[in-house]
């Protein structure tokens, strides 16, 4: 018994003693695990300092990245913009084009009647129906005309001959030259009858009552008398009346119902006046009888 209580007092020493080792040991033990876990703590906290960094850097980037976006796409609104802008005024310029072709469309149409009324009138036929003038573009229709139109201004500025036929005063048709002063007087030369010539309509001629047989012949034998006598005249298509001696009658009818009432006042007046003529001749008779019974 003394031996076990000696056992239980030396084990309850040995315990008293080996109390502060332990906790010096538990005390180590907690440090080392709190410097492991203050140092991995640290660590997290850089790794998460990193982190954050890393993130804020590509939230930068991103933001970067969309206000270069931004601004690339403001750049392309505005481009759209300036293009919409242009293709606008283009649509613009495109309507007034339209609109001038349009004019002048409407203007070489027009040119194209004026020129075939015309032309037609000089024997050149309606141009505007030919199938050649239809088939060809505007330019090669102006260079037709323009053509067509020198061709007849030489013709208008020049004396030409050609072999024709005209009309005489009594309506007989004769062959022979006619000579042409551009367009505005002509003498026919024929066997039968010369002279200057007047439209008869339809581009044909017929001989003038005035007499010009001399300047005719001059001209066909290229002198050039000092004095024309000619008939002036605008165009061939359309007929001319010749001048002819009016009558007494001729001169009373174009007075009208004026003129026959004067005329037959005058007959009524020169009738009155016979009547009178003879009364005062016989009353001039009576009277000489009358002189004799009273001497």
């Amino acid at each position: 018994m003394k031996i076990f209580n000696k056992i239980t007092a030396s084990c309850l020493v040995v315990c008293g003693l080996l109390t502060p080792v332990s906790y010096a040991f538990a005390d180590a033990d907690l440090n080392a695990a709190f410097r492991k876990e203050f140092a991995f703590m640290e660590n997290q906290k850089q790794v998460l300092k990193e982190r954050l960094l890393a993130q804020k850097r590509e939230a930068k980037q991103a933001e970067n990245k969309l206000k270069l976006g931004n601004s690339i796409l403001e750049k392309q609104i505005i481009d759209l913009e300036n293009k919409s802008t242009r293709l606008n005024q283009r649509v613009l310029e495109a309507e007034r084009m339209i609109e001038s072709a349009e004019s002048g469309q409407a203007a070489l149409q027009s040119t194209y009647e004026q020129a075939n009324a015309s032309l037609h009138d000089y024997a050149y036929g309606e141009i505007k129906k030919d199938e050649h003038f239809k088939k060809v573009g505007h330019d090669q229709k102006l260079k037709i005309i323009f053509d067509y139109a020198n061709d007849l201004l030489h013709k208008l500025s020049t004396v030409y001959s050609e072999k024709s036929s005209y009309y005489l005063a009594d309506g007989k048709k004769v062959d022979g030259d006619i000579i042409h002063l551009g367009n505005i007087a002509a003498y026919g030369i024929s066997p039968n009858a010369s002279g200057s010539l007047a439209p008869a309509g339809q581009g044909e001629f017929k001989l003038w009552s005035q007499a010009s047989a001399d300047t005719a012949n001059s001209l066909s034998q290229g002198i050039v008398p000092p004095y024309l006598n000619a008939f002036i005249f605008e165009s061939s298509k359309n007929a001319v009346d010749t001048e002819k001696e009016k009558t007494v009658l001729d001169i009373i009818q174009s007075g009208g119902s004026i003129a026959w009432i004067i005329v037959l006042l005058g007959l009524l007046a020169a009738l009155m006046l016979v009547l009178r003529s003879l009364f005062l001749k016989r009353s001039g008779s009576d009277a000489e009888k009358l002189m004799h019974m009273i001497r």
